[in-house]
């Protein structure tokens, strides 16, 4: 009895550690360094999984840069928030911006992420016509995972983990950007979706 209890809850550690580092709030990021600001709908699918997640994101910039996200993946809802700033660097087309955020998922289980990191990219084209953005996204995570093991306890993880994201923004004119994107890490996942952008900037005061 004591032995089937023991393989239980090491099954359960297991299956609950992949599912969730899976089902991050922010993959894929889909955050060049300058995201701009709009409201976007995309469709994600995780490495392995025939079923497809989705995921409502909307971003302001102006003297505050914030997106808000929200999605559901393989029976996971998750929210979150992230913040930015530009990185000045004097040069024309490399652009880099500072990235955190803090968002969770929810299932039954709970796992709380707090990701910090940089994104950096390249901008091709002219304002008003096409312009190509392609980035990648590295960055460090903390992973706080709650979830309660068969006798009823609730049992806490903690982990630091490691991803990269590489992507790529496509404005078509000044009213609709198309972005691809993929967090390549412990779980792979990948993505696409078409955002529209604000005519005016929102001012926070």
């Amino acid at each position: 009895m004591r032995r089937t209890v023991v393989v239980k809850t090491f099954a359960l550690l297991l299956l609950a550690s992949s599912s969730l580092s899976a089902q991050s709030w922010e993959m894929p990021t889909f955050h060049s360094p300058r995201p701009g600001e709009d409201i976007g709908i995309y469709v994600i699918r995780p490495e392995g999984v025939d079923d497809l997640g989705f995921a409502a994101i909307w971003r302001m910039e102006g003297n505050l840069n914030l997106g808000v996200r929200g999605g559901y993946a393989q029976d996971y809802w998750s929210l979150g928030a992230e913040f930015y700033r530009p990185i000045p660097l004097g040069t024309d087309g490399l652009l880099v911006s500072g990235v955190a955020g803090l968002g969770a998922s929810f299932n039954g289980a709970t796992m709380l992420r707090v990701p910090l990191g940089v994104s950096v990219g390249l901008a091709f084209g002219s304002p008003g016509g096409v312009q190509l953005l392609p980035y990648a996204h590295p960055r460090v995570a903390l992973d706080v995972l709650a979830y309660n093991l068969p006798d009823g306890r609730e049992q806490t993880d903690t982990d630091v983990r490691f991803e990269i994201d590489l992507g790529a923004d496509a404005r078509l004119g000044d009213a609709f950007v198309v972005r691809v994107g993929a967090t390549l890490g412990d779980a792979n996942t990948f993505g696409a979706g078409l955002a529209y952008r604000f005519s005016r900037r929102l001012i926070v005061r």
